[in-house]
């Protein structure tokens, strides 16, 4: 009689996991994806993240920038990004009394762009905002200016 040896149990199992990758393959249920990768972006304006397929209009930029002004409660963003340093200094003084300025009760809690005109590196937006500051659907004219590829709001009156 043979005595059964430990080799044969143990050569079991490194067949069994030899196999186990395979099961794998074979065809799939789920549809081949098709198409190039789009990438994701976080927006430094209002931290939403957005799938990026094609670059904004300089309309699109100017309505962000101006919009981001209205109504953003990332206070930091908007004093180090969304206005020129020349609105920081002439509104606010300094970029300390940008953080202290805009309080959220300041702010519009909603704004509507209307029309945005764009001549050349500088973009005038109409806006109509609501909330805070400027109570009840007031009327907003700003001058959004292309600085390096970045639109920023110079001037709101």
């Amino acid at each position: 009689m043979r005595r059964p040896t430990r080799a044969r149990p143990a050569l079991g199992l490194a067949a069994a996991a030899l196999l186990i990758p395979l099961a794998g393959c074979g065809e799939k249920s789920e549809p081949a994806t098709t198409g190039p990768l789009v990438p994701q972006a976080t927006s430094p304006i209002d931290g939403s993240t957005t799938t990026t397929t094609t670059q904004q209009t300089d309309e699109q930029q100017a309505s962000a920038a101006a919009r981001a002004y209205l109504t953003s409660t990332d206070a930091a963003t908007v004093c180090d990004q969304v206005i020129t340093p020349e609105l920081l200094r002439q509104a606010y003084g300094d970029r300390q009394g940008c953080l202290e300025g805009r309080k959220p009760q300041t702010l519009a809690t909603s704004a509507a762009i209307g029309a945005v005109q764009v001549r050349g590196s500088t973009a005038t937006v109409s806006a109509r905002a609501s909330g805070g500051r400027y109570g009840n659907n007031q009327a907003v004219r700003l001058t959004v200016v292309d600085e390096d590829g970045t639109w920023r709001v110079s001037k709101a009156s």
